[in-house]
């Protein structure tokens, strides 16, 4: 499993495949009220890799598509919207995803 359930508040779980089960969160009930300012000043910031020249991947949430992107951060300045993992930006900005997806 790629992700924690507690970060959760209802989940419903479909069946892809005979294979592959997808969790599927409806992205409304995932987060208190109370974080949601905090985080929207963050995952709704625009991609940006600062001026170093020390790249070195992350993702950032891009809040046209309600998806998170990976991309080359220059390792210095920037803004808040850059994250280690895929799933480290979906955790935090799933409030404003689309769809949020964990893989059993």
């Amino acid at each position: 499993l790629s992700c924690s359930f507690s970060q959760f508040s209802e989940a419903v779980l479909t069946a892809q495949s005979s294979q592959t089960k997808q969790l599927e969160i409806d992205s409304k009930q995932l987060l208190p009220p109370p974080l949601s300012a905090q985080l929207q000043e963050k995952c709704m910031q625009p991609v940006e890799p600062g001026p170093c020249k020390h790249f070195v991947d992350r993702w950032f949430f891009n809040a046209e598509d309600g998806t998170c992107h990976p991309f080359k951060y220059g390792g210095c300045a920037g803004n808040r919207n850059h994250f280690f993992t895929q799933n480290e930006c979906e955790i935090h900005c799933a409030r404003f995803l689309r769809k949020f997806h964990c893989f059993l």
